[in-house]
């Protein structure tokens, strides 16, 4: 299971990521669904723009949304072009992937 996986899927609800794919910031947000499962959605980095997550595989995150005629719409983000934007670290700039092969040495 890729480190973006894991990181998504270890979301717990009301906790959110940033992700960049294909060069733009989006927000992953977990939130309660039924019976304790975990739901997600994306957002544009503006929060202005979402669509829900319907399913998350080892290759791709499936969306949906429907416009106000009721239209569905959908897309398929690869799973191999998000990078996840790590937590403000002092000095440190870059993705989790980055951060996972760094050496820290005392």
């Amino acid at each position: 299971m890729s480190n973006v996986l894991k990181t998504i899927k270890n979301l717990k609800p009301e906790e959110k990521i940033n992700i960049f794919y294909n060069d733009k910031e989006y927000e992953l947000r977990a939130y309660p669904g039924y019976k304790d499962k975990v739901e997600y959605s994306i957002w544009s980095a503006q929060g202005f723009q979402g669509m829900n997550v319907e399913k998350i595989t080892s290759k791709y995150i499936t969306l949906y949304d429907f416009n106000m005629m009721s239209q569905r719409s959908s897309y398929k983000m690869s799973i191999n072009k998000i990078t996840i934007k790590t937590k403000d670290i002092p000095g440190f700039e870059g993705t989790l992937e980055a951060l996972n092969e760094l050496t820290i040495i005392k």
